[in-house]
């Protein structure tokens, strides 16, 4: 019971230090306001984590874990491996938009410093290779076309999946840019509803006539 009561506690600051490193990124967050934020004093904070460092370390772990998860759940839609693709794109729309570890687990992966190391950030290991092979089997499953560039393809992706998080993070410059849904009725998070204009856009390009018909460009999430 101890030791559970200990985990929660745990996970509360985790979520807690979330809230702030999403809000003011790595260098501007410190333990004192992240202290205040989760409603405890710092000595209870350093008493599970000694460091700034070490808490941000397990904002990204737990960032990787639930980004992996949600990234997988989508992955195995039953679709093609062009539609399951598309539903990843909107999990991680859908994470972003709505989640403040996600967001933080991305932020934290651009802004710490890792000692010049070229490793991968944390944050987008949890989900570009299962973009990557999604693409692979797109190609092969015929949901791509045979010409359709797949690098250029998970480099796209990249960037969207980026760029919707960093236009979210301005009010209303999602949300201003996107028409009046008038009586088709209101259309879904700003970061998903561009996100399937994209896929609109991109479908004709990448995928057989008959592919393009029956893909959701909205996702099946």
């Amino acid at each position: 019971m101890k030791q559970e009561r200990a985990e929660r506690t745990r996970h509360a600051l985790v979520c807690s230090a979330a809230e702030v490193f999403d809000r003011l990124g790595y260098e501007r967050a410190s333990l004192v306001r992240i202290s205040n934020t989760a409603g405890v004093t710092k000595g209870a904070l350093s008493f599970h984590f000694a460091t700034k460092e070490e808490l941000a370390d397990a904002v990204e772990d737990l960032a990787w874990r639930m980004t992996r998860q949600a990234v997988q759940d989508a992955a195995a839609g039953g679709g093609t491996a062009l539609q399951n693709l598309i539903d990843v794109t909107h999990a991680l729309a859908r994470l972003l938009s709505g989640n403040a570890v996600a967001r933080a687990g991305l932020r934290l992966s651009r802004e710490r410093d890792r000692d010049g190391q070229a490793e991968q950030p944390q944050w987008f290991s949890a989900w570009l290779p299962q973009v990557r092979v999604l693409l692979e089997e797109a190609a092969r499953d015929g949901s791509l076309l045979p010409e359709a560039d797949v690098q250029a393809l998970a480099v796209l992706i990249t960037c969207t999946v980026t760029g919707l998080e960093t236009a979210q993070r301005v009010p209303g410059h999602l949300s201003a840019a996107l028409p009046d849904p008038g009586p088709a009725g209101p259309l879904p998070a700003p970061g998903r509803a561009w996100l399937a204009r994209i896929w609109h856009l991109l479908l004709p390009r990448i995928a057989p006539d008959d592919h393009t018909a029956s893909t959701k460009a909205e996702g099946t999430l």
